[in-house]
């Protein structure tokens, strides 16, 4: 969750995650930093620096002017008269962030440092409207979009989603953070209305709840998640890394449009807030398409081809083969279905025969999948059936269709019994006994 120590861990970034109006966690958790040794130097959006000292006991104190400058980090002068009063008090400045100021001391019993609830309340809610609300804002519209977009995929191709794991967990990955920015920017819309009914009379802004802390580090989860997807497994393993062209296309791309916004943000706390939360879109999107257009090119990316020891069917059962031959493998599963996918091939590497189990979870799932193999659809919804779709009876199937476009050399059937539908291609000449007895065998124990 945290960052790395920089160089010789004189000095070190960390990734915090606690909220800007959640003083009180704020000054707690610096003190804990300076016991173990490590004080704060500045602050970001989410990259703080600390610089290695001496571990020793420090209180933190944080003020706030509504009118400090939202892009330079050094105090105005009326900040500077105040930072002089609060030295003679025993606090030292230490650094801001936009309108919050941070001190700290060393005394046992340091005298209170002055805060007015009033000026408190209209910083939190002047800055938190550029580096909270405007970025989470827009992480929430650029992950419901991808949601949207992602949910629209699915129903105009459940055959190709219905088995990708990938897919789902980005699905899931997506939904999660819009829901985060969601809930985020509501907790903090509470927390200000009955901050500011306490201070209207006279009293101070509410703490923050534990709750609230613990959902703000809800979000690296996730983003945890993809790291270790995309660079500690295996590489047969990163299914979503796809091809490394693709990938250094799309992370150039990525990388022009944050330029160009730096160009035209200008280098102020919004520009560097907006900027972040189009990073981490930009860069689940990126990981995301590059991931589809990897399979889109071939398939055979999405899962490594294996040989098959015992495949459930081959046209040495059926048929005489003059050639030697042998038969790849690949399978892709989900809680909705389970995809076995085999190819037979000659001496030549010409295919022979090539067939899909799919073992759907639940009997809702038929139809549209059956309907989805025999209407494909486009990204537009148009419906693409094949120009010819003719109806057979095989004894071991419940529904079972030969499928023909035209132009086609090879024998194409859709099979149907209970919640398993088998894909079935023949590149060779098959009588209608061995495609029952192909039936069979495939529909076996379904």
């Amino acid at each position: 969750m945290y960052g790395k120590g920089g160089f010789y861990m004189k000095t070190k970034y960390r990734l915090e995650s606690i909220a800007f109006y959640d003083t009180e966690a704020l000054s707690a958790h610096l003190g804990e930093m300076a016991a173990l040794g490590w004080d704060l130097e500045s602050v970001g959006l989410l990259l703080w620096k600390y610089r290695k000292i001496q571990r020793e006991k420090r209180t933190y104190g944080i003020t706030f002017f509504p009118d400090a400058s939202e892009v330079k980090d050094s105090p105005t002068q009326v900040q500077s008269d105040f930072i002089e009063e609060q030295a003679e008090k025993g606090w030292q400045y230490v650094t801001q962030w936009n309108q919050m100021q941070f001190f700290q001391t060393t005394a046992e019993h340091p005298a209170p440092l002055f805060v007015n609830e009033n000026q408190r309340l209209d910083a939190i809610k002047k800055s938190m409207a550029i580096t909270f609300l405007l970025p989470h804002i827009l992480l929430l519209f650029g992950f419901l979009l991808q949601v949207a977009y992602n949910a629209k995929q699915i129903y105009l191709h459940p055959l190709h989603y219905i088995t990708d794991s990938v897919a789902w967990w980005f699905l899931l990955i997506q939904t999660l953070t819009a829901a985060y920015a969601l809930v985020s920017c509501l907790a903090y819309f509470r927390w200000y209305k009955k901050s500011l009914a306490a201070v209207k009379t006279g009293g101070n802004c509410l703490p923050v709840k534990k709750g609230q802390r613990i959902f703000a580090k809800i979000p690296y989860l996730p983003l945890g998640f993809l790291f270790l997807w995309c660079f500690l497994l295996p590489p047969n393993l990163r299914t979503l890394v796809g091809n490394a062209s693709s990938g250094i296309v799309l992370t150039m791309a990525v990388l022009g449009i944050l330029l160009l916004g730096k160009t035209l943000l200008g280098n102020g706390k919004a520009a560097s807030a907006v900027l972040s939360c189009m990073a981490v879109v930009l860069a689940v999107s990126v990981v995301f398409i590059n991931h589809h257009l990897t399979i889109a090119r071939d398939p055979i990316l999405a899962k490594p081809l294996v040989l098959a020891e015992n495949p459930p069917l081959t046209m040495e059962q059926l048929k005489e083969v003059e050639t030697d031959t042998y038969v790849t493998f690949t399978e892709n599963s989900t809680i909705f279905a389970a995809a076995q996918s085999y190819t037979q091939w000659d001496g030549a590497k010409n295919p022979i025969m090539g067939y899909t189990i799919l073992d759907l979870s639940c009997e809702a799932l038929v139809d549209t999948c059956v309907d989805a193999s025999l209407h494909r659809r486009d990204d537009w919804g148009t419906s693409h059936p094949y120009d010819s779709q003719k109806s057979l009876t095989l004894d071991s199937a419940d529904a079972a269709w030969q499928l023909y476009e035209d132009g086609q050399t090879w024998q194409t059937y859709l099979l149907q019994k209970d919640n398993r539908l088998v894909s079935l291609s023949f590149f060779e000449h098959v009588t209608p006994e061995e495609l029952e007895e192909a039936a069979s065998v495939l529909l076996a124990e379904s």
